[in-house]
């Protein structure tokens, strides 16, 4: 397997190749836990022959459900025009965290809300002092993940009406941000998909769940929980229940938005990698696709003793064996390394903090 670079576990690097002795990934004797092929192979229920929702041939939305999701987002914000002008900063080799701050300082709330979280325990070292340059709070968090954060708060407050919703929407946000921080980190493997996108992708890829917290009821909600709790698929339970599912809800609130094309049609094909092959999408996607597939398998392997995570709890990404050809030669993911699932295991016990509700301190 070839190495990659980016990330401290790659200094001791098991060898996959040798590993497996020449042979197929399923004729390894043993699987060590707590490494990615074990949450790929172990953990993973093996993808049906026929997709419970086929991706490839999505039914069409009816006329009524359709104009309701219209007026829906219609009414919602659009991103300001100060996202915009950080999503090209952020894409250009030229920019640095000294550029980003002068961007940011233009806005006094955008400002205290990126101090208040680059000083939080999740960016900021044990004992460090608390920072007042917005630069250097920037460069503690790296120009990706600064990047995230400020989407994060710049996004319209859509999903939180009222205590439940809210909590909904923080399960939402917090594995949203799991996901995007995995990205960044596994995309450091390859030279096929830089770390940037990884993270946008990882961070927008759920978008759509909250326009359903924001336009259906609890007892819509329910029905969806219910069904997912009874092993149906997110997407199956979602159309069955409203119509639609959050990648439609997605791709429309991305186009409201104006936020990239390649974003918008990520989110059309995010689900691929769990039900259909890989000659039944496009192959420019294979490797974004897989990269936030590999991180969901991981997040799902770190997060099985996890407390009840609202109506999406019960969503598991499902494999497929070929895909994992995508993992090793061209993301390069180094598939039974346990030290570096510890360091992004590390990463997640980092995030819960800035998510006290969900998970709150303990107080031994």
């Amino acid at each position: 397997m070839t190495e990659g670079t980016g990330t401290p576990a790659e200094n001791n690097l098991p060898d996959d190749a040798q590993a497996a002795s020449g042979q197929d990934a399923h004729e390894v004797a043993e699987i060590p836990e707590h490494c990615l092929r074990w949450c790929f192979e172990v953990l993973a229920p093996a993808a049906p022959e026929i997709p419970p929702y086929d991706l490839c041939h999505p039914p069409e939305l009816a006329p009524e459900t359709l104009a309701r999701l219209k007026s829906c987002i219609a009414v919602i914000p659009p991103l300001p025009e100060i996202w915009h002008k950080v999503r090209a900063m952020v894409e250009s080799d030229e920019a640095s965290p000294r550029d980003l701050a002068r961007l940011v300082e233009q806005d006094p709330v955008l400002t205290s809300h990126v101090l208040k979280w680059g000083n939080s325990a999740i960016y900021a070292p044990t004992g460090a002092h608390a920072s007042t340059d917005v630069a250097h709070t920037l460069a503690r968090m790296g120009m990706d993940e600064a990047q995230n954060l400020i989407l994060e708060s710049l996004l319209p407050q859509i999903g939180e009406v009222g205590k439940k919703s809210s909590l909904e929407a923080q399960h939402i946000w917090f594995h949203s941000k799991a996901i995007s921080m995995f990205c960044r980190q596994l995309a450091a493997f390859s030279s096929h998909i830089d770390a940037h996108h990884g993270a946008l992708y990882g961070l927008m890829h759920d978008i759509g769940k909250l326009i359903i917290l924001h336009l259906e009821d609890d007892v819509a909600q329910g029905r969806i929980h219910a069904h997912m709790q009874d092993g149906m698929p997110d997407l199956q339970a979602e159309w069955q229940v409203l119509g639609y599912t959050h990648i439609d809800a997605g791709m429309m609130l991305a186009l409201h938005w104006h936020l990239p094309r390649e974003v918008h049609r990520f989110i059309y094909f995010h689900h691929h990698a769990g039900w259909h092959t890989l000659n039944e999408w496009p192959q420019d996607e294979h490797d974004a696709v897989m990269l936030v597939h590999a991180a969901h398998m991981l997040l799902h392997g770190m997060q099985q003793t996890a407390p009840p995570g609202g109506v999406w709890e019960k969503a598991v990404r499902m494999r497929l064996d070929e895909s994992e050809a995508v993992l090793r030669h061209r993301l390069h993911i180094p598939l039974t390394d346990t030290a570096l699932y510890a360091h992004l295991q590390h990463d997640i016990d980092r995030l819960k903090l800035l998510f006290p509700e969900l998970y709150p301190p303990d107080k031994d």
